[in-house]
């Protein structure tokens, strides 16, 4: 590693960043029932295609940091931003509802689909098998390990895609930390 880069975050770094920053914004007062919490996954998911549909692979921040002569306070956007939302989300529900994803994710691969549609589809599924399971068993480990379905799957889209979590994860935790209480008034 040079001098000029900074250390990759763990998981649990990241975790205490986005939960200490979600209590300061109001979203831990009422915490969402758990199939409450994965329909807002979902919206993340569905986010991501919406920025390949408008820029495909690349950065779509208007004036983009990463730029030259880029506005660093400039909203993050593109599917580098929205896989970053899909795991600040995918950390806070595990914090919320106990489940460790590390260990969830420790292991396995699953199989890419052909085109970034697909692939976003596939994290649907495996985010629909989490919420029915819970449904089921709410006390058994099968939507423990969904979740953790769901982090290996967006890791291995972020290297399919050339996208680098740990960076989008640290510019879009960056511009989370400005915005308003519960932003601007969501009640999710």
């Amino acid at each position: 590693m040079s001098t000029t880069e900074t250390p990759r975050l763990t998981l649990a770094d990241m975790t205490a960043e986005i939960v200490e920053n979600n209590r300061r914004l109001g979203w831990h007062d009422n915490p969402p029932a758990f199939t409450e919490a994965m329909a807002m996954l979902h919206s993340e998911v569905s986010e991501a295609l919406e920025a390949w549909r408008v820029w495909g692979l690349a950065d779509g921040t208007a004036g983009s940091a990463i730029s030259p002569g880029g506005d660093p306070g400039a909203k993050p956007e593109g599917i580098g931003s929205e896989f970053a939302d899909i795991l600040i989300r995918l950390l806070d529900d595990g914090y919320l509802y106990g489940v460790d994803l590390e260990r969830e994710a420790a292991a396995g691969a699953l199989i890419l689909g052909s085109s970034f549609p697909d692939n976003i589809n596939t994290l649907h599924n495996l985010i629909a098998r989490a919420s029915m399971f819970w449904q089921d068993e709410p006390d058994a480990n099968a939507w423990r390990r969904e979740l953790g379905a769901v982090l290996i799957f967006l890791r291995q889209l972020c290297e399919l895609y050339g996208v680098d979590l740990d960076a989008e994860y640290k510019r879009k935790a960056a511009y989370n930390r400005t915005r308003a209480f519960r932003h601007g008034g969501k009640r999710l």
